[in-house]
C-alpha cells in the first residue's frame, strides 16, 4: 500500500505543477484552430504560387524546344 500511496502522491504533485500550463493552454485552445487552419492557408497559397511559376518556366522551355526543332527543320 505504501509504494501506491507514494506514486500517486507523485502524480498528484505532478498535475499540481501541471495545472497553470494546462489552463494557459485551454484559454488559448480556442485560437489555435483558427491559427493552425490559416498556416495552413498560407502554405497553400505559397504552394499555388511555386506551381503556377515552375509551371510557366516548363511552358516556356518548351516553346524554346518547339522554335529550335522549327528553325532546324526549315531550309
Amino acid at each position: 500500500m505504501n509504494f501506491f500511496s507514494s506514486v500517486l502522491e507523485f502524480l498528484n504533485s505532478i498535475w499540481t505543477w501541471m495545472t497553470p500550463g494546462v489552463q494557459a493552454l485551454a484559454s488559448w485552445g480556442a485560437l489555435l484552430p483558427a491559427s493552425v487552419g490559416f498556416i495552413a492557408a498560407l502554405a497553400a497559397l505559397r504552394t499555388f504560387r511555386l506551381r503556377t511559376r515552375v509551371d510557366h518556366a516548363d511552358q516556356w522551355w518548351k516553346r524554346v524546344q518547339y522554335g529550335l526543332e522549327v528553325a532546324k527543320a526549315t531550309p
